[in-house]
């Protein structure tokens, strides 16, 4: 024990010496190194490469010309290491005025080249109004990679939306009857189903305009051997009204025929504006229809219109009528001899056409009185017109709109539009419309503002229109405000819309009929009730 204390001691009087010496020495002459007897001289070994963070790049947008609602968009992940080889990114679509439209949280991606397919529908579930949007993606503690696209918005929308609770639903009225001929054998009648005062666009194809219902009254079977259909311009008389070809159709209902025959070319015998007709002399030919006794057949005409960029239909009324029946029985002898009287209804024919619809997101239920506030949002779409190269538009003169009121009182009415791309207008007193009230100010009179051509909606395209005005609700529990165009449930009036297809110059809108309007409903006094 006492040897060992004794070395310990030995070792450290060594090492004071050699410090000793060094300081001595200036530290100049001193190399090596000091270390202690009883620790261990160890070498560091280097950690793991710090990793690469991943990055994006490549991002692009995908539209699909034949499928308006979807949209795809395209990015490089660069690297992730991420278990599984995934990393979360943030990604969102937002409108041009910076909304957030639609977001996808932690959207997983992975190395190399990924897509998103959009729906077009924002985060409610609606579809996006068409517009200019934003594409945004970012990782963590990144910047945001961002392209900028524009959205052509959903189809023309139908006319008018599915009835919803807070909807006022109303019934279509039946058009006026029409003066029918009539015989022993065969009754050849024009149908209700008939188009009425229809606005047709150029260069459309396949329009019904002319529904026959041919009800056998005979004891045998009839078939119809010759069939011919004719067409006048109620204005101009036989002129040229630009039909191009047209189809024949037969069914046992009026809804829609059951067997279809392949277009035939409207021909032209001299006397203007021609004739289309199918004859068949054989009654056994199976192609050939027939008529059982006791039964009824309807027969369908549909025309191809010319297009406006091949020659000038706008305007041109034609009405068609079946010019020609021979009806025979099945040893081919004549049983009918039909003598005229089956005239359709008149068409128009313009470059384009709009389509009225009530807006989806229109305001509807419980609602409270107030200055300036929204209480009607419609949609015009213009018929796309394919065939014509040229752009055409349909131009908004007028409207005439209805407040069906009860307990509540509205005042200063003003119509704020919304174009696509990128043209919100709502509550711009430069785009605005103000509307002149009746006395009783239950129909207002607005002669559209055509500042920057904000009344104009371009062929394929849709504008919406938002209303607003000055609502005050009595002291009823429960009153109502209902607005529209023309009166609910009636079908639209020539005064009621005024538009023009940039050459007729004024053109009233008819026969389009509105299934459902919004209603507001209001509590007691609220806003200012100024009847």
């Amino acid at each position: 024990m006492k040897n060992k204390k004794l070395l310990y001691l030995l070792g450290v009087l060594a090492v004071v010496a050699l410090i000793g010496f060094a300081f001595a020495s200036g530290g100049k002459n001193f190399q090596g190194s000091l270390q202690s007897p009883f620790t261990t001289n160890t070498t560091k070994t280097p950690g793991p490469a710090q990793p690469v963070p991943p990055s994006l790049s490549n991002l692009s947008v995908v539209t699909y010309p034949n499928n308006p609602l979807k949209i795809s968009f395209k990015y490089t992940l660069t690297s992730s290491n991420q278990a599984g080889g995934f990393v979360n990114a943030s990604v969102g679509v937002a409108a041009a005025g910076g909304a957030t439209v639609k977001s996808w949280f932690s959207q997983p991606a992975a190395k190399g080249t990924n897509q998103i397919d959009w729906d077009t529908k924002n985060n409610q579930g609606n579809l996006s109004q068409a517009g200019a949007y934003t594409f945004k993606i970012s990782l963590p503690n990144q910047n945001p990679l961002q392209a900028n696209f524009a959205l052509l918005g959903p189809p023309p929308p139908p006319l008018g939306p599915p009835p919803a609770p807070c909807l006022q639903g109303v019934t279509q009225p039946a058009p006026p009857p029409i003066p029918q001929p009539q015989a022993n054998i065969l009754n050849v009648t024009v149908d209700s189903s008939t188009p009425v005062s229809q606005q047709f666009t150029a260069g459309s194809t396949n329009q019904k305009v002319l529904v026959l219902k041919l009800t056998n009254n005979d004891s045998k079977d009839l078939f119809l051997k010759k069939i011919r259909f004719t067409v006048t311009d109620i204005n101009l008389g036989n002129v040229d009204i630009a039909i191009s070809h047209a189809s024949r159709g037969t069914g046992p209902s009026p809804q829609a025929p059951i067997v279809m025959g392949l277009p035939m070319v409207w021909l032209d015998n001299g006397n203007n504006p021609g004739y289309v007709e199918w004859v068949n002399n054989n009654p056994l030919d199976p192609n050939n229809p027939y008529i059982k006794k006791g039964a009824t057949l309807y027969e369908f005409l549909y025309v191809n219109f010319t297009s406006s960029s091949q020659q000038q239909v706008s305007g041109l009324d034609p009405q068609f009528e079946l010019g020609d029946l021979q009806v025979t029985d099945v040893n081919g002898n004549s049983a009918f001899v039909y003598n005229g009287g089956a005239v359709g209804n008149q068409m128009v024919v313009y470059n384009t056409r709009p389509a009225f619809s009530v807006s989806l997101d229109s305001p509807c239920g419980a609602s409270a009185g107030s200055q300036g506030m929204r209480i009607f949002k419609f949609d015009v779409a213009a018929d796309n017109n394919t065939a014509d190269p040229a752009i055409n538009k349909v131009i908004l003169k007028s409207i005439k709109l209805t407040t069906t009121k009860a307990g509540v009182s509205v005042n200063n009415v003003k119509i704020y539009p919304v174009v696509p791309v990128n043209h919100d207008y709502d509550n711009n007193a430069t785009y605005a419309t103000a509307c002149v009230p009746d006395q009783a100010k239950t129909q207002w009179f607005c002669t559209l503002n055509q500042t920057s051509g904000t009344n104009e909606v371009i062929e394929g395209m849709t504008n919406s229109y938002i209303v607003r005005a000055d609502v005050g609700s009595s002291s009823g529990s429960y009153n109502t405000l209902v607005t529209s165009i023309s009166s609910p449930g009636s079908i639209n009036q020539p005064g009621d819309v005024l538009w023009s297809d940039d050459v007729t110059p004024s053109i009233g809108w008819v026969s389009q009929f509105l299934s459902a309007y919004p209603i507001l409903t209001f509590g007691a006094n609220s806003g200012i009730f100024a009847p």
